[in-house]
C-alpha cells in the first residue's frame, strides 16, 4: 500500500512539474503558427528563419532538461549530436536493460550540384555534341530539413552498447534548386532542346512527406549503469517518400515538356534519406 501511494505521489508531483512546462511549449508554437499565418505571402529572411529554429531548440532543451531534472530517476540522459549536414539533440529513458526510448530533434542543411550528375554529364559531352545523347539536366539545391523523432532503441545483448533502433518521425524537409545549363548549353526539358535565352530562369521545389518511419542501429547506451559521460554513434535512414515537385520557368518552355522534367525529377529523387551522426551523452 505504500509503494501506491508513493507511486502515486510521484506521478502526481510530477504532472504538476510538467504541466507548466508543456503549456508553455503550446502557447509558443501556437504564437509561432500565428505568426507564420499573418507572413505567409512573405519570405522570411534567413537569418529570421535561423533564430526560429534556435528558439525551437532552446525550448525543447529547457523542457527536456526540466522533465528529466524532476523525474527523481535514474536512466536518463541527454545526448548532442553533430555530423556532416547538420547537429541535434536527444533525450534518453532506460525502460530496461534491453530497451530505451527516446526523442530528439535534428536539423540539417546542404547546398550545391549534384556530383554524380555532373560527372556523368562529362562523360557524355562528346556523344551529346553528335546528338547520340541526351544527358539530365543538373540542378544547384538548398535544402533543409527539420526532424522530430520518437524512437525506441533495442539492445539485443545487455553487455554489449550495439543496439537496433526504431521509430517515427515528423519531417520538415524543403528542398530549392535552380537549374544549370547543360555543358554543351542550353536545358534538355522532355522531348526537346531549348537554349538558356528559351527557357529563362529554371526554378523548383520539392517537399517531402511529414510522416517517415525511421529504421537505424547504433552504438553507445546513454543510460548505462553507473554511465556519467559517454559517447554514441547513429546510422539509420529515414523512409520519407517521393517529394512534391513544383517546376516553373521565366521563359518559353511548352508545358507538356516541363512536366516532362517535373516527373523525372519526383522518379529520380531518393525516397530514403540517410542520416550518420556521432554525439556526446550525458546521465544525471
Amino acid at each position: 500500500m505504500n509503494h501506491d501511494s508513493d507511486s502515486n505521489n510521484y506521478f502526481i508531483e510530477n504532472a504538476l512539474i510538467i504541466s507548466p512546462v508543456t503549456s508553455n511549449v503550446e502557447r509558443f508554437f501556437s504564437e509561432q503558427s500565428l505568426l507564420s499565418t499573418e507572413v505567409a505571402s512573405h519570405r522570411p529572411h534567413p537569418q529570421q528563419r535561423v533564430m526560429s529554429v534556435v528558439y525551437k531548440l532552446v525550448l525543447l532543451v529547457v523542457a527536456l532538461t526540466i522533465f528529466s531534472a524532476n523525474t527523481k530517476a535514474e536512466g536518463m540522459a541527454v545526448s548532442a549530436h553533430i555530423s556532416a549536414l547538420g547537429q541535434g539533440v536527444e533525450l534518453t529513458h532506460k525502460y530496461s536493460d534491453e530497451f530505451n526510448a527516446k526523442i530528439g530533434f535534428h536539423q540539417y542543411r546542404y547546398q550545391g550540384t549534384e556530383p554524380l550528375s555532373l560527372f556523368s554529364q562529362m562523360n557524355t559531352f562528346w556523344t551529346d555534341i553528335l546528338g547520340l545523347t541526351k544527358s539530365d539536366n543538373i540542378y544547384d539545391h538548398d535544402g533543409k530539413q527539420q526532424v522530430v523523432l520518437f524512437i525506441g532503441d533495442w539492445y539485443p545483448n545487455v553487455e554489449s552498447q550495439f543496439r537496433y533502433s526504431l521509430g517515427l518521425a515528423y519531417n520538415e524537409h524543403e528542398d530549392r534548386f535552380s537549374g544549370r545549363e547543360l555543358i554543351v548549353g542550353g536545358y534538355n526539358l522532355g522531348a526537346n532542346h531549348y537554349s538558356g535565352s528559351q527557357v529563362g530562369n529554371l526554378q523548383g521545389v520539392a517537399r517531402y512527406n511529414k510522416f517517415a518511419p525511421y529504421f537505424g542501429l547504433g552504438w553507445g547506451n546513454p543510460v548505462a549503469k553507473n554511465k556519467k559521460w559517454g559517447a554514441v554513434f547513429d546510422a539509420g535512414l529515414l523512409r520519407q517518400g517521393r517529394p512534391d515537385v513544383t517546376l516553373t520557368t521565366s521563359g518559353t518552355v511548352a508545358p507538356a515538356d516541363l512536366a516532362a522534367e517535373q516527373t523525372r525529377l519526383v522518379n529520380d529523387s531518393w525516397t530514403w534519406s540517410p542520416r550518420v551522426s556521432v554525439g556526446v551523452s550525458y546521465q544525471w
